[in-house]
This record gives structure tokens, sequence and C-alpha cells, in this order.
């Protein structure tokens, strides 16, 4: 048995020793090199493996004010709406804001389109407001705000001269 375990002991003392050939061509800094670049070094033809691990798949997008979830709606501004979609890209479209029938369209900070506050109407030569429908007297003139037809949705003055 101590035979055996001597025996034991020389072999592995042995194997300890005994350095690993590499190829007479490769230097230490070749090596060096090699391994850094992530080769290996098993084979006379070393192969190239990938160091870079791939990113992470996004969590979310990039906007103009810092970063939102996936799935969520956002603005970029009063007019355009957004989707933080799966892949970290968004997908946004501009809303269309519909014709003024109004002289008097005012933008609310907040809103995409120009509102009427004082609903459909129509500016007068002097200035003053008439609303669609209205009637008013301008000189000589009889004026009427009418809407024309679905075309142009915004109402128009039409004036009828009328002697005295």
């Amino acid at each position: 048995m101590k035979l055996i375990l001597t025996i034991s002991v020389l072999l592995f003392m042995l194997w300890s020793t005994v350095a690993i050939p590499t190829p007479p061509h490769w230097r230490e800094e070749d090596i060096y090199e090699i391994m850094k670049a992530g080769q290996d070094l098993s084979t006379e033809n070393p192969r190239t493996y990938p160091t870079d691990v791939p990113p992470p798949p996004p969590e979310g997008c990039m906007t103009t004010n810092g970063s939102v979830p996936i799935g969520t709606l956002f603005y970029e501004g009063d007019c355009k709406h957004c989707n933080c979609i799966d892949d970290g890209k968004s997908i946004c479209f501009t809303v269309k804001c519909p014709k003024i029938e109004c002289a008097d369209a005012v933008f609310i900070k907040g809103k995409c389109c120009a509102i009427c506050p004082d609903g459909p109407n129509c500016r007068m030569d002097n200035g003053s407001i008439l609303k669609m429908g209205d009637h008013a007297q301008f000189g000589d003139n009889i004026c009427e705000c009418v809407k024309i037809n679905d075309i142009q949705p915004a109402p128009v003055m039409r004036c009828i001269y009328v002697p005295k």
C-alpha cells in the first residue's frame, strides 16, 4: 500500500512540473494578445469568440423629457402623441387640427389646436366680431356672417349694399 502511495505522489509531482508546450511560433506577447481578444489557444488555428455581451433589451424609450417605460403613451409637445413600443422605439403621430371657424381663434398653452372662444364668427371691416348668423349695419351695407359650404368651414362676411 505504501508503495502505491509513494508512486502516486511521485507521478503527481512529475505531472505538476511538466510544462504544457505551446507552438514554437507563439511568443508570450502573442498569447497575451490572443487571450485578450477572446481567442481559443487549444488549436493551431485560433477561433475567435465574441467578447462583447449583447446589450439587454431596452426598458423604455428616450423622450425630450427623459425616459418612459415600454407601453407608455406620451406627448412630445402639444401636437405630437407617441407610444413607446417593445423594441424601445417610439411611434408618433401629429394631431391634425380642424379648420378654424372663427376670426378670433386663440391658442391655449398645453392644447394643440386653436379654439374659438366665442364660437363661429366673422370679423367686420371695422375690426368688430359678428357671430355666425347675425346681421349688422356697416355704413351703407347690411352684413351677415354666414357659412357658405362644408368645403370652407370658416364663416364669411356677406354684405349687401342698401342705398339710402
